[in-house]
């Protein structure tokens, strides 16, 4: 099994309580705010239900349209005829601000793919057409990959036709396995990252130009640079970032093996890299960045880590994960260190900016609900203030309501909240992770 598809599958093994804990050199960082506060009084709807045949667990962050609607795509379900899981191979879904859903596309395997948008969201143009990536699927089988092909660059337009821009080989360097989002330049040109392929195996940052000629503008070496990218954004200047899951700084014994504790990274156009951050989970540092940046004005990246932060974190023998900023000058903050409860803990998707500069995302466990699974707590929605003090919006409980969010939240322009859950909704929907087939949700402030 590949490292990337072993890393990826603690989503599954985590339930379990199988994941790598450890120190590694101590670093000066500013200390964290920790004191979390008590649920505030938001209202809490449930939009959409999924039932398997209409999409199976939302893995990534939904975006919106001038008009309100939302779009996004499901990890599995759709077509159940589709082999590659048994469970469907997912679907890319319209949903209206009254909840109506209009599905797109139902992915088949082959030739278009399987898994859309695994820890990122579409890309909508200025005519309607969405892009995304599929994990797996495609056309080309993939060297040393037994569960099938290398996944996809796809294009939906208006009317729902999909068209397949580019299917990854996993040999001669290209990628393998695309991972997070795929961002559209000025010139129509698209952007992304594999989880796997390159020169080394451990992901590669790609360029799709409008004819679908593609550029691997980088490919990960592990140590220094990082391993197993998890999505981009694009500044003003036409630099990109990025954070890599592993990679970095490799120690022998260390807290993270062999393959670091994750980077933050800057690629420019030609595919120059500088690594910005190396994770050392050390002194409340964080530890597997899978989220997707967020920019501010000045240049300073913010994100997620699944684990690091508090070695006494509640509810397991491992540390609850944090949120952080990194300047251009390579500088990292720890604005805040996850608990487990009340507040949440391990945070896989990014975080987003309202008008007022306060922080919103999601946590794949913890909270205040009842166990999901083996896990205690079925996850959070929370708000980060300038100054550090979180708020618990939502406490999932895994059932009609979602559980285990597994990416972050979309905001609109009236700082209303919306996201998917991989669990819960609809109680007769069973899928591999849990019951029910996950949700679609709206938080009013």
């Amino acid at each position: 099994m590949s490292k990337i598809v072993q890393h990826l599958s603690r989503i599954s093994r985590i339930r379990k309580g199988a994941i790598t804990t450890a120190l590694l050199s101590a670093l000066m960082l500013v200390p964290a705010m920790v004191m979390a506060q008590a649920p505030s009084t938001t209202h809490f709807q449930v939009l959409h239900a999924f039932n398997g045949s209409n999409g199976d667990s939302g893995f990534g962050s939904l975006i919106l349209d001038a008009a309100g609607n939302m779009y996004g795509a499901t990890l599995v379900g759709g077509d159940l005829n589709c082999v590659y899981s048994g469970l469907g191979c997912g679907v890319v879904f319209e949903l209206s601000a009254t909840g109506e859903e209009k599905i797109l596309h139902k992915f088949k395997g082959s030739p278009d793919g399987a898994l859309p948008m695994w820890g990122g969201n579409l890309t909508l143009d200025s005519q309607g057409n969405l892009y995304g990536l599929t994990n797996n699927g495609g056309v080309v089988a993939c060297p040393g990959n037994g569960d099938g092909a290398c996944g996809t660059v796809f294009k939906i337009d208006s009317t729902g036709h999909e068209t397949v821009i580019y299917a990854f080989k996993g040999t001669n360097g290209d990628g393998n396995s695309p991972y997070g989002n795929v961002i559209l330049d000025k010139s129509g040109n698209l952007y992304g990252t594999t989880s796997l392929g390159g020169t080394y195996n451990n992901g590669t940052v790609f360029k799709i130009d409008t004819t679908g000629k593609e550029t691997v503008l980088h490919s990960f070496a592990g140590s220094p640079d990082g391993a197993f990218p998890s999505g981009l954004v694009e500044d003003a200047a036409g630099n990109l970032y990025g954070a890599t899951i592993e990679g970095g700084i490799a120690a022998s014994g260390g807290p993270c093996g062999s393959f670091g504790c994750g980077t933050v990274f800057k690629l420019t156009k030609t595919g120059q890299e500088t690594v910005l951050y190396r994770f050392t989970n050390s002194n409340g540092d964080g530890e597997n960045p899978f989220t997707t940046l967020v920019l501010d004005k000045k240049g300073n990246l913010y994100g997620t880590t699944q684990t690091g932060g508090i070695s006494s974190c509640a509810q397991v023998a491992d540390e609850c994960g944090i949120v952080f900023k990194v300047s251009q000058a390579g500088h990292e903050t720890i604005l805040y260190q996850f608990k487990g409860s009340p507040d949440g803990r391990q945070p896989f998707g990014p975080v987003v900016f309202d008008a007022a500069g306060n922080l919103y995302g999601a946590t794949y466990w913890g909270g205040t609900g009842t166990e999901c699974g083996t896990q205690v707590g079925c996850g959070t929605v929370f708000k980060l203030t300038k100054g550090g003090k979180e708020t618990v919006l939502h406490s999932f409980s895994g059932g009609k309501d979602g559980g285990v969010p597994f990416f972050g939240v979309a905001i609109d322009g009236a700082g209303n909240l919306y996201g998917t859950t991989q669990e819960g909704g609809n109680p007769k929907c069973q899928n591999n992770f849990g019951s029910g087939c996950g949700v679609v949700y709206k938080i009013t402030q």
